[in-house]
């Protein structure tokens, strides 16, 4: 429950046609109801379809004229379900204390370039010494932390 109440009122509603702000008027019967689905969506893996749904909306970039003619002015944001973001960021303390505990924590708060700098001097480091490399990034952080919602719409 501190996820939702921590979650901005604001917020766009999701996929699923849910806001936090409705989510905050439900009863205890039906948030037990809401874990035991997690339980078992945790348990086999698995999200009901209802919840699988997401939306992609364009959004233009700052300064420019977006139209279809014009794609590349715009920005994609993928709107997830409410539950399933809620869900999500009950995982982030869990995942985080995890990178730490096996060291992928090493980039925090770099920005793109630093970390796209590090990542081809681990390439190269690799292809000179003749070995097989792979990297991975996990941005956990909000990737449009600018956003006003009145662009998003409902």
């Amino acid at each position: 429950m501190n996820a939702l109440w921590a979650t901005p009122e604001k917020k766009v509603e999701g996929a699923d046609g849910w806001t936090f702000t409705r989510m905050r008027q439900w009863n205890t019967a039906i948030w037990n109801r809401v874990v035991e689905m997690l339980r078992v969506v945790e348990e086999v893996q698995r999200w009901p379809q209802e919840l699988k749904r997401a939306v992609v909306c364009l959004l233009p970039k700052p300064g420019g004229l977006f139209s279809t003619e014009n794609p590349l002015q715009a920005r994609p944001i993928i709107l997830l379900s409410a539950l399933y973001r809620l869900w999500a960021r009950t995982k982030v303390p869990h995942v985080m204390r995890w990178m730490g505990e096996v060291g992928l924590d090493s980039t925090k708060g770099q920005g793109c370039e630093q970390l796209a700098v590090l990542a081809a001097l681990v390439l190269e480091e690799a292809a000179v010494e003749s070995q097989e490399a792979a990297l991975i990034g996990i941005d956990l952080a909000k990737a449009y932390d600018r956003i006003h919602l009145e662009d998003l719409g409902t």
